[in-house]
């Protein structure tokens, strides 16, 4: 089997496309046929190798390769769509904020204004799937 680069060895950009590309995963990864799923498993969970993969399924490690880029391409289609992640990551940078704002001893009006600001996004977010409409909630 082929040696294993760990994360560590990653440029900077190949980390965060691989964050990306797992977190697109925990949101879409229902919606990709079960093969998809499994080769993204080991890719991406269990840091198999393109060519360990192939070598389980009998398959090319380009035949991998495809079957990722593919899920990828998918992942990325329904984020322009769904916008789940970009919500996700909105809300998280907003939670920090009021972390921040709250350790700090920050007046009373910035706490609130930071969840107002949640609220707010939760209640767009929910208007719009009643909607049938999808927004970036942001």
């Amino acid at each position: 089997m082929e040696n294993r680069v760990s994360p560590v060895e990653k440029s900077h950009d190949t980390l965060f496309h691989t964050h990306r590309f797992n977190c697109l995963f925990d949101f879409y990864g229902k919606l990709l046929t079960e093969k998809q799923q499994r080769y993204v498993t080991l890719y991406i969970q269990e840091n198999y190798t393109l060519a360990e993969i192939g070598e389980l399924y009998g398959i090319s490690r380009q035949a991998v390769y495809e079957h990722l880029r593919r899920a990828g391409g998918q992942f990325e289609e329904y984020e322009q769509k769904l916008c789940l992640y970009a919500n996700h990551l909105h809300r998280q940078q907003t939670v920090e904020k009021l972390q921040e704002a709250w350790r700090s001893g920050a007046p009373y009006e910035q706490v609130h204004a930071y969840i107002q600001s949640l609220g707010d996004d939760f209640l767009t977010q929910e208007n719009e799937e009643a909607q049938g409409g999808h927004g970036s909630g942001v």
